[in-house]
């Protein structure tokens, strides 16, 4: 794949999406990022998640994202991110967190937004 892009598994059937930065960031808005994300598989060190998003609420000059990871463990996180920051940033930043072992906050930050 061409550098920038990347691509998701949803559920049991592939789906691919492309996402590009172009020129300044422009906000993602919560329902897209909800969308874009629920559903979505990840594989991280021969482990199989799905993500289920709860909700997506901009609160505090900060966007924050409740949701869960369901693989062979559960886990429930809430993540604060920049209202620009896309699906993209949010699945490198998660399968980050899931391949440290030594991780374990249930809230973590994107991008290092925090107030």
């Amino acid at each position: 794949m061409p550098r920038g892009d990347v691509a998701f598994s949803r559920g049991a059937q592939p789906a691919t999406r492309v996402a590009r930065a172009k020129g300044p960031a422009a906000v993602v808005s919560p329902a897209r990022l909800f969308a874009a994300l629920d559903g979505l598989d990840l594989d991280v060190e021969k482990r199989r998640w799905r993500i289920e998003v709860y909700s997506v609420a901009d609160r505090a000059r900060h966007r924050w994202v409740q949701l869960s990871l369901r693989g062979r463990e559960r886990r429930m996180l809430t993540l604060s991110l920049a209202t620009t920051d896309g699906a993209r940033r949010v699945v490198n930043t998660l399968s980050s967190w899931l391949a440290d072992p030594g991780h374990k906050p249930d809230t973590v930050r994107v991008n290092g937004v925090w107030s």
